[in-house]
């Protein structure tokens, strides 16, 4: 048996703004840093030894604090980026989970950014299985204890609909996660899960001006 706790990265200027991050290397704005603060204080009864993080600077941060608050030095995964969104990285994009746009739009959307992707970037089929492999490896782990594990939005994203499908989104092919939330996975010794808690960020405060 064994449970993960999974911690979205704190936000940024890009997230902020909404500009494609992927394998950029953009830190946590002063925001970020507040809700990581937050998170930590909100999982310091965890009673974890093992954080596991990206090695974006993003979710080093991220993982950084928490690991401070819990006397813990987190570890990096190999292969647990951001998708790579090519040229697109740096560039606004419209956010279709929040907003509402005509089917125009969005189609519009989905099919250049794929284009993009392909081209310079990284696939859908590629990047789930890159992420799948890393969630093999994790899940491979001999290590005791629940693991908190800092990612990013698409990443964890993957392993969610690996593990429970469309079943929690209504049909959706997306699980949204806000920053610096916390979901809570329980995993059986046959490897069936349960989704203990989704996108839990009533620990964080209303964002604020710097």
């Amino acid at each position: 048996m064994k449970l993960y706790y999974f911690v979205r990265h704190g936000t940024t200027d890009w997230v902020e703004n909404q500009i494609f991050h992927g394998i950029s290397d953009i830190p946590l704005n002063g925001n970020g840093r507040r809700q990581a603060v937050q998170t930590a204080k909100a999982l310091s009864s965890a009673s974890t030894k093992h954080i596991l993080t990206s090695r974006l600077s993003r979710c080093r941060q991220t993982a950084d604090t928490i690991g401070k608050e819990l006397k813990l030095v987190p570890q990096f995964i190999e292969g647990f980026e951001e998708m790579n969104f090519g040229w697109l990285e740096g560039h606004p994009y419209r956010d279709h989970v929040k907003q509402k746009h005509n089917f125009l739009v969005r189609f519009w959307d989905f099919n250049f950014h794929r284009l993009i992707r392909v081209i310079s970037g990284e696939s859908q089929k590629k990047f789930r299985k890159r992420i799948l492999n890393v969630w093999k490896k994790i899940t491979e782990l001999d290590i005791e204890g629940p693991i908190v594990i800092v990612g990013h939005g698409l990443a964890i994203n993957k392993i969610f609909i690996h593990l429970f499908g469309q079943q929690i989104t209504n049909g959706n092919e997306y699980y949204p996660f806000s920053p610096c939330s916390i979901s809570e996975v329980f995993i059986d010794d046959f490897g069936k899960a349960e989704l203990v808690r989704f996108d839990d960020h009533s620990h964080i405060t209303s964002i604020e001006k710097d």
